[in-house]
């Protein structure tokens, strides 16, 4: 039987390879070209701000309607200027391949341990949440 100790130190090790993957190493560069840009930064604060005064503003008995309609257009706005830029959508395409790695990595994890992925394994899309970007599974069919 292995010790907790080893699952740790396997998992570390696992974290450690994770890290030096060029899926990682891609999503790290991406984000510290947004985060090095003043002018993302400042809408992404912005945007972050909008959000939180919208939440706020929820939370009140009375909320003022446009008020409402204010802050949910500012945060439209915002979030379809941020998509258009070329580091903020490289930043989630990054991102969502990172995201598929990891849930690659579960989907092995969780089969090792009960011989199941979970998911739909007649399809080649094996615990697949839809999202397909970095995925090498079934090459998109499902979508």
């Amino acid at each position: 039987m292995t010790e907790i100790n080893e699952v740790f130190r396997r998992t570390q090790a696992l974290g450690e390879a994770l890290a030096d993957t060029r899926i990682y190493l891609d999503m790290r560069e991406a984000e510290e070209a947004v985060d090095a840009d003043p002018a993302v930064s400042e809408m992404l604060a912005q945007l972050n701000a909008s959000r939180l005064a919208l939440t706020d503003l929820m939370e009140t008995p009375d909320a003022d309607s446009a008020a409402v309609e204010m802050f949910a257009k500012r945060i439209d706005d915002l979030q379809k200027t941020l998509s258009n830029l070329p580091q903020v959508s490289r930043r989630q395409e990054t991102r969502e391949a990172f995201s598929g790695l990891i849930q690659q990595v579960n989907q092995v994890l969780s089969f090792m341990v009960t011989g199941s992925t979970g998911g739909d394994e007649a399809s080649g899309c094996a615990g697949c949440s839809g999202g397909c970007a970095g995925c090498p599974g079934c090459g998109g069919a499902k979508g």
